[in-house]
């Protein structure tokens, strides 16, 4: 039926039947699937189709340019011929005829019906009428004289041509590709946008980006570099890398990224890294060269340079270096990672600014080991001891910021490769860091960090007997002058408790523990109380025990029993908490009948010796008549 409908539509040139058929393809309420006629049609039915449809096109574009042409000129000429002639000039009988206006929606139904044919020819043998590419042609060229639904339906048509890979597609897309690229560059553009992009990247090699004409193409693909919407998605940070793989496209891509580092978050920052690497992994020759010299190197030079203490940009370059720090695992990144550095890393660990050296320390932390691997394996033993004895001598460095970095680089590093290093390295690097480090009075940071170092090397299984014999020694650093260095230390304590394997108080003795729960701050008392808990309040353990460890503590020492039990209650849950005070309840109120019991017999003894004082004489009397027989 509605075969017969649309051909009827078309012999009889009904245009209002036809976008009413349209109208009504897959609705709810309708029966109307256009793609099950179309299947049904001959070739030759497909030929009339869009010849007719065809027609109708020219037809609406012919009314569209005439609307838009003015008639200069016309009125004028009528006034003057009305004034000359003193009367009323009859117009002609065609000219009286209303022309038909421009059908905005017969337009929209062609290109609905074009993309429902287009569409359903996916894994179908591709017949295109010549009309229909004629149509697809002719639109494509006017593609920006079109607005609203009428160019929006023409660039899902050539979509759709472009993504089936149909015969001539390469005509119905040049036009098209700035027009998705607004759409996914626009303020309230989505993720789907993006996919479309992506989908249409070959057709970008149809351009020849390098020429002057495209300037306002370059321009709309440099500034979707700056739009963080494509690295949101994995589609656009291919886009991306896809853009860096075009030679004219490198430097002002880079200089696009530039700019929006600054403000970006970490995650993006991460994200653009990922678009650098992809992009240098994927390329060769003189496109790999630009992309570590005048790219990647230029970012690493920042890094060192930049002011860590002006916003968010030097930790935004350390997160993106990082990303390919953290794939030196293979031999072309190490060797790239090294040869770039190289040139300029090693005189910035010795500069007079302090920031330099920090941010250089910072880079060369994260990136160990610095390893050439077209180097002899003697050369790289020296490259490796050149950086062990650097790090070292930048435990020491004047600059306390400097200091913090080191020891939260190398603390990682001995974490990480506790095996691959020399164990004289480890020695010189623990006693700076246990006899010097841990006691800087000039920098409570630094005190912290040794001990934030320590909790990062205890997460090491390698390191935890070397650890167990070294930190007994440390145990007055628990009474530091500084809170944050103290609350650290029972983070230490907390952390070697869940190990098992050292026993907390053998750093620290009980006492100690116990007198300073007596005396610091709340927020020190919580975390004893947190290193306590299990020791003197066991959940796990029968009443009896735990009424023996609670007698425990309070002989040991009777105040810090009692900020140990103000803040237990906070760490325990209700059940628990209630189930306590009933068991305390119960011995009290054991002891007070035990007590109450003893005193009423001693009453009584005492009552019955004052009430029969002649019994006990005469008793008293045959004893000791007993004694002298």
């Amino acid at each position: 039926m509605a075969k017969q409908e649309l051909l009827t539509a078309l012999e009889e040139n009904n245009t209002a039947d036809f976008i009413s058929l349209l109208q009504r393809h897959g609705k709810k309420r309708s029966n109307v699937d256009l793609q099950e006629v179309l299947s049904e049609f001959s070739r030759a039915q497909h030929e009339f189709l869009w010849s007719c449809l065809y027609a109708w096109t020219n037809e609406q574009l012919t009314r569209m340019v005439v609307e838009e042409t003015p008639a200069e000129g016309a009125g004028e000429v009528a006034d003057t011929h009305s004034l000359d002639s003193g009367q009323t000039v009859p117009m002609d009988a065609e000219e009286a005829v209303q022309k038909e206006p421009y059908n905005e929606k017969l337009m929209a139904a062609i290109l609905d019906l074009a993309y429902i044919y287009i569409s359903s020819l996916e894994g179908q043998e591709n017949f295109i009428p010549d009309k229909l590419l004629e149509v697809a042609v002719l639109l494509h060229g006017m593609v920006m004289v079109f607005e609203g639904a009428v160019q929006d339906g023409i660039v899902a048509l050539c979509e759709m041509w472009w993504k089936q890979q149909l015969d001539e597609r390469e005509h119905v897309i040049i036009n098209i590709l700035p027009l998705v690229l607004d759409a996914a560059s626009s303020k309230n553009a989505r993720r789907k946008e993006v996919q479309s992009l992506w989908a249409l990247r070959d057709a970008l090699q149809l351009i020849p980006l390098s020429d002057p004409e495209c300037h306002l193409l370059v321009e709309k693909l440099i500034a979707c570099s700056t739009n963080t919407l494509f690295i949101s998605c994995d589609e656009g940070i291919k886009w991306l890398s896809g853009l860096f793989s075009r030679e004219s496209m490198i430097i002002p891509m880079h200089r696009g990224i530039k700019t929006v580092l600054p403000s970006c978050t970490r995650a993006q920052s991460s994200k653009y890294a990922e678009v650098y690497f992809r992009s240098w992994k994927n390329s060769q020759g003189t496109v790999k060269q630009m992309l570590e010299e005048e790219c990647i190197q230029d970012l690493m030079y920042a890094a060192v340079h930049v002011d860590p203490m002006a916003g968010r940009l030097s930790a935004n370059l350390h997160h993106f270096l990082h990303h390919f720090h953290r794939h030196k695992k293979h031999h072309t990144v190490a060797t790239m990672v090294y040869t770039l550095y190289d040139p300029f890393m090693w005189r910035s660990l010795k500069a007079a600014n302090g920031f330099v050296r920090m941010n250089a320390t910072g880079l060369l932390c994260d990136a160990f080991p610095l390893l050439d691997n077209t180097m002899t394996q003697e050369e790289r033993e020296g490259l490796l001891e050149k950086q062990y004895h650097t790090m070292i001598t930048l435990l020491t460095d004047p600059c306390h910021l400097v200091r913090i970095t080191a020891i939260k680089g190398v603390t990682k590093i001995l974490a990480s490769y506790w095996l691959m290093i020399p164990s004289n390295i480890i020695k010189t690097v623990f006693q700076k860091l246990l006899s010097d480090l841990l006691y800087d009075a000039s920098s409570a940071e630094v005190r912290t960090q040794v001990l934030k170092g320590i909790i990062l090397m205890l997460d090491s299984n390698d390191a935890v007997p070397f650890l167990k014999e070294v930190l007994p020694r440390i145990g007055d650093a628990f009474d530091d002058i500084n809170g944050n260095v103290r609350s650290t230390f029972v983070k230490m304590l907390l952390k070697v408790k869940s190990l098992k394997i050292i026993r907390y108080w053998d750093i620290v003795p009980m006492n100690h523990i116990l007198h300073r729960l007596e005396e610091d701050t709340p927020v020190m008392c919580k975390l004893i109380t947190q290193l306590l808990l299990n020791t003197f309040h066991p959940i796990q353990r029968e009443d009896q025990e735990l009424l023996h460890r609670t007698l425990a503590l309070l002989e040991e020492n009777r105040a810090a029993a009692r900020r140990f039990y103000q803040y237990t209650s906070r760490k325990l849950d209700l059940p628990s908490n209630v189930h306590f005070m009933l068991l305390i309840l119960r011995c009290l109120r054991n002891y007070l009948l035990n007590q109450q019991a003893q005193e009423g017999q001693q009453e009584s003894d005492h009552e019955n010796s004052n009430t029969n004082p002649e019994g006990k004489n005469k008793s008293q009397c045959r004893k000791s008549k007993k004694q002298v027989e």
